[in-house]
């Protein structure tokens, strides 16, 4: 009897570490969460003021952002969202999964380009990965955009490179697997046909973006091509869905031929 009192006071005691601990590191996550918040929203705000270097000329901010960090790929915002973020890009896709823009830890981590696609947003199909965090912080805001109206009233993003801003214009929502081999390595979209493509973009979309379509398969059968940008989240369906909104970088360099009407055409 004695062991097992002994016992029961042992685990009882354990019980209360344990909890404790749990106590503690949900304290922690959410001073960390807050403290990297603020940190990256005076960072951003700095950053976003032009400043001038001994009377010589001021950098940009793409040069602000690299003389920060030099993994920063691009800054991206989203209209009608709070995405306005730096993206980086990591040897792996664990180097910034919980790492903030200076190279410290923060649970919040970056918003980041998968470690297989190239820094300058060339390939045919890019992959950007963000937490889904509270408050509509990181890449949390993707997921409203499996709103319909939400989706509707907003197409529309900015990707500044080095060479200057680039428009992206929403394509489709999709919900699907962690799992998902074709949207989660960009390396197999590289032999993709445009009908391939075109199938993708369609493939478990929850809406579609009828003038992106149009201006994709455009895009495709010119001889520059399409390059694809998809912004990856977490998602609530089921344990390892993921949201991701599909985009195309510049459609305006494509025309696309709309007929004029003539007095007595009928077009339904």
């Amino acid at each position: 009897m004695k062991v097992i009192r002994f016992l029961n006071r042992v685990l009882t005691r354990l019980e209360i570490v344990l909890l404790a601990a749990a106590i503690i590191y949900s304290g922690f996550a959410l001073w960390d969460n807050h403290l990297v918040y603020n940190q990256v929203e005076n960072g951003m705000r700095e950053m976003r003021e032009i400043k001038t270097l001994n009377g010589e000329e001021p950098l940009s901010l793409f040069d602000q952002l690299r003389s920060i960090n030099p993994d920063v790929t691009a800054w991206l915002k989203m209209d009608g969202t709070s995405i306005d973020y730096p993206v980086l890009k990591g040897k792996s896709n664990y180097s910034y999964l919980n790492t903030d823009v200076y190279g410290d830890f923060a649970m919040a981590g970056s918003i980041f380009m998968d470690y297989r696609n190239s820094r300058d947003y060339s390939d045919p199909y890019t992959l950007l990965l963000g937490h889904d965090m509270s408050g509509h912080r990181m890449f949390s805001d993707i997921n409203l955009y499996k709103k319909e109206e939400f989706f509707r009233e907003n197409t529309r993003g900015i990707l500044t490179l080095p060479d200057g801003d680039h428009e992206l214009l929403s394509l489709s929502v999709i919900v699907t697997g962690a799992s998902n081999a074709l949207i989660f390595n960009p390396q197999n979209w590289k032999n993709l046909t445009a009908e391939e493509i075109l199938e993708a973009v369609h493939q478990e979309a929850l809406w579609l973006n009828e003038d992106g379509i149009r201006i994709l398969e455009s895009m495709l059968a010119s001889e520059s091509g399409a390059h694809i940008v998809a912004l990856s989240t977490c998602s609530s369906e089921y344990s390892n869905a993921r949201t991701i909104l599909l985009t195309v970088i510049d459609p305006v360099r494509v025309k696309i031929y709309m007929p004029v009407k003539q007095a007595g055409d009928c077009f339904d």
